[in-house]
């Protein structure tokens, strides 16, 4: 979340980002397996590289039982993140470890543990178009290319729609965010454990 600093300051809260990203103000690190507590909320850290080598995701739990995950870019709804972003020379690695990525996420979380994403319909970092606006691990391992095809065949797959993508979205390609004045913040004891 590009607003995240800046919705930590506005909340007095520490600002949780992955420890392997160089980073150039302060936060608390965080890596894969480290969970972080707030109330009856537990969010894990869980190393889900595809569209940079150190993407993290976060599952939830509540009262001990997995009810959401962020994926990020390694699982949409129904398609997966672009992994040509950070190097194109880079795109086959990224694209088999974003593979192991989703498979690792399906294999870990219960079938009903709905998905959040970072991107949807439309976005200029999703390989492939996206299916609906909501999704759960279950329905991604029945319709996400990522858990019904070989890495082989998602390689493929992913050079063809990147080069598509390159050339209708480049010359819009904006990063922009708005809206700083509305945002709230939910207080709570929050700690690293």
């Amino acid at each position: 979340m590009t607003s995240g600093l800046a919705l930590a300051h506005r909340c007095d809260a520490i600002y949780v980002v992955n420890a392997d990203d160089p980073v150039t103000f302060e936060r608390h690190g965080i890596r894969d397996g480290e969970t972080i507590t707030t109330g009856a909320l537990a969010v894990t850290a869980i190393h889900t590289p595809d569209h940079t080598p150190t993407h993290l995701a976060y599952a939830v739990a509540a009262d001990d039982e997995h009810v959401a995950v962020f994926t990020g870019g390694s699982i949409l709804f129904g398609a997966m993140g672009r992994t040509d972003l950070i190097d194109p020379a880079r795109t086959e690695e990224l694209t088999r470890a974003q593979h192991r990525s989703a498979h690792r996420l399906a294999d870990t979380l219960p079938d009903d543990t709905e998905i959040y994403p970072t991107h949807g319909f439309g976005s200029f970092c999703s390989a492939t178009e996206t299916k609906g606006s909501d999704s759960t691990i279950g329905k991604e391992k029945q319709q996400n290319n990522a858990l019904t095809k070989s890495a082989s065949v998602n390689t493929t797959v992913s050079k063809d729609a990147f080069g598509r993508a390159r050339r209708w979205a480049s010359p819009t390609w904006r990063s922009t965010w708005r809206g700083r004045d509305s945002l709230r913040c939910v207080r709570g004891p929050a700690r690293p454990g």
